[in-house]
């Protein structure tokens, strides 16, 4: 069955709104460039040609992109944490990709958000979500059934500010970044979209999680998912929550984004 996106334009190159707490979700350059951030992916991969490109966008319609990987359309409500919900979605598409997505255990935002912006309206610096990423980790949600796997140590989707449950790094160490890169260029933002790994940008004040390379009207153009709920167009397995940014728009998220490859070892018996 094909798996060729139809594009609706109405969520096609959607210009976002400038709210106060979306202004921090633009991407700038980290202070510690030198240390965690010098990890560059020009260095890890090489730019896959046009030719190559094609052939890939094309193969996709007929296989599905990393949209596959998508095992939930997050919602952050009216807090201004769409960085901490981009990092959360990418986050599960690398758990889908390694364990299947009937293995992948729902994340928490809001455990990401909450350590990296300063009130639930303030919004946060991408650079910030991949440090966190990489350094702490990210909480399972609280569900009924993750509370039956982790205990306490779990968190809600949003509400900043809540308490901090004991011992909570200990569980969030399992969903921490192994293999990240930052992506400072086109050709190699659309080449990681090509093998299927997912980019976590910022634009226009807001953060989403690029998933798959898509050639429309003669153009690149990208898939992405938004963490508005039930907004946007349908993809993978829904209905809704897709947007769709073409050249210009990829072109200004591309200056500084990262992409994740693998996550740490999960320990022996975690599925």
């Amino acid at each position: 069955m094909s798996k060729a996106i139809t594009i609706d334009d109405r969520f096609l190159d959607v210009e976002f709104p400038d709210f106060d707490e979306y202004t921090f979700g633009a991407i700038e350059t980290p202070r510690n460039v030198e240390t965690l951030f010098a990890n560059w992916y020009e260095d890890a991969a090489k730019p896959l040609t046009d030719a190559e490109l094609r052939a890939i966008a094309e193969q996709q319609n007929e296989n599905g992109g990393a949209e596959e990987y998508v095992t939930q359309i997050f919602d952050q409500g009216r807090e201004g944490s769409c960085v901490g919900n981009a990092g959360a979605q990418l986050v599960e598409v690398i758990q889908a990709k390694a364990y299947g997505r009937h293995n992948v255990v729902p994340l928490s935002a809001m455990s990401l958000y909450q350590q990296i912006g300063r009130s639930a309206r303030s919004g946060a610096l991408v650079s910030d979500a991949l440090e966190t990423l990489a350094e702490t980790g990210i909480l399972p949600l609280d569900t009924d059934e993750n509370r039956a796997r982790f205990g306490a140590a779990v968190f809600p989707a949003t509400g900043f500010g809540r308490p901090w449950p004991d011992g909570w790094k200990a569980t969030a160490e399992n969903f921490r970044l192994a293999e990240f890169h930052v992506v400072r260029d086109l050709e190699h933002l659309l080449s990681a979209l090509a093998r299927q790994e997912p980019v976590v940008v910022g634009r226009s004040g807001h953060s989403i999680c690029y998933l798959r390379l898509l050639w429309n009207n003669n153009q690149w153009a990208v898939l992405y998912a938004n963490s508005w709920g039930r907004w946007g167009q349908g993809a993978g397995a829904f209905d809704y929550g897709f947007g769709v940014d073409t050249l210009s728009k990829v072109k200004a998220s591309s200056r500084w984004a990262f992409v994740a490859r693998s996550l740490v070892a999960r320990p022996e018996g975690f599925p």
